[in-house]
């Protein structure tokens, strides 16, 4: 299977080019990463029972971390994804690709909320088993 997408130059200057998705996401990567990182720390000093250890909180904070990150690429991946195929097959001439650029902002706030949340749920949940 032959992807024309790898094949391509890419194309810098171009509005919504690959490149400028993923820099958009980039630059706002630390935000959310030090945020989960927090709300990590956070939820796990407000719930921890005794009996867990300091290196079982370090294994669960970091595990947890790079979870989050791994699905913070969804975002641009989303927007890749779109843009890729919306123009291989002339699909809603790129509508959804700019409704996502427009409320980028709007999709980043929302899943960094959303991963506080899950953060303050499952670590719970994971102290639990332990």
């Amino acid at each position: 299977m032959h992807s024309d997408i790898l094949d391509k130059e890419i194309e810098i200057n171009e509005p919504n080019s690959y490149t400028e998705i993923i820099a958009w996401w980039k630059n706002r990567r630390l935000k959310y990463a030090l945020t989960i990182l927090l709300s990590s720390i956070f939820f796990l000093s407000i719930n921890t029972p005794e009996h867990v250890s300091k290196m079982d909180i370090v294994i669960i904070i970091v595990a947890w971390f790079i979870g989050a990150n791994i699905f913070y690429c969804a975002g641009w991946g989303l927007e890749i994804f779109e843009k890729h195929y919306s123009k291989k097959f002339n699909i809603g001439n790129n509508l959804l690709l700019d409704l996502l650029k427009k409320h980028r902002t709007l999709t980043f706030v929302g899943g960094l909320l959303f991963s506080i949340l899950v953060t303050s749920h499952q670590l719970g949940l994971i102290l639990s088993l332990i």
